[in-house]
């Protein structure tokens, strides 16, 4: 009986059950918030129930801990130097660019995902695997009220992101690569779009 209690308790500290380690969401939000900057790459799933459609698009992304951010979803592309908000749309040839009053925060596609413990509170599913995340604050323009993270099956980085946005329509980021980093590419957050557009200034 001493044999086998041993053993039982030789696996469960193998396993981490009496281990005082931090869940790995944790240390996943830890290393996106202490980067100074991060380099996404995903896929943007959206499904309607409505219109009986999936709609899928390629993304990247590059966000700074001060909250610029540059991002391009299929043929638009979302730049925050801060100040400014400009949003391109290549298939209109249109610049739309909005000034940003001090201490005014918007978020566009993934920008929150550097700031979750900011945004949301987190409640468990399971450990180092699934979250349900809840809006915390009203400040921030463009977050979802709620929405589930789930990690790899390694559980060392962030496997997708699902949520159902003002539409009632389900929306998935799925992380193809994500990467901290010490420093930030600075001509990342300035605006370069091509003369021709057209470029609508917003009161």
């Amino acid at each position: 009986m001493r044999y086998i209690l041993t053993v039982v308790l030789l696996l469960s500290a193998g396993t981490g059950v009496f281990a005082d380690e931090p869940d790995r969401f944790e240390v996943i939000k830890a290393e996106l918030g202490q980067a100074a900057c991060t380099e996404i790459a995903f896929l943007s799933i959206i499904e309607s129930d409505i219109f009986d459609r999936v709609d899928t698009a390629v993304g990247s992304a590059y966000i700074a801990a001060d909250n610029r951010y540059w991002i391009e979803l299929g043929a638009d592309e979302y730049l925050s130097t801060g100040e400014k908000l400009y949003s391109y749309s290549r298939r209109h040839a249109q610049v739309t660019v909005e000034r940003l009053p001090p201490g005014y925060e918007r978020s566009t596609e993934i920008s929150f995902i550097i700031n979750l413990d900011e945004f949301f509170k987190t409640v468990i599913i399971q450990p180092d695997s699934a979250y349900r995340l809840y809006r915390r604050t009203d400040d921030v323009v463009g977050l979802p009220d709620s929405l589930t993270v789930f990690l790899n099956d390694d559980g060392k980085t962030l496997d997708r992101i699902e949520y159902f946005d003002v539409n009632e329509e389900l929306n998935r980021i799925v992380f193809e690569r994500i990467e901290p980093q010490d420093s930030c590419t600075v001509d990342r957050f300035e605006p370069s779009f091509p003369d021709s557009v057209d470029v609508i200034e917003m009161p």
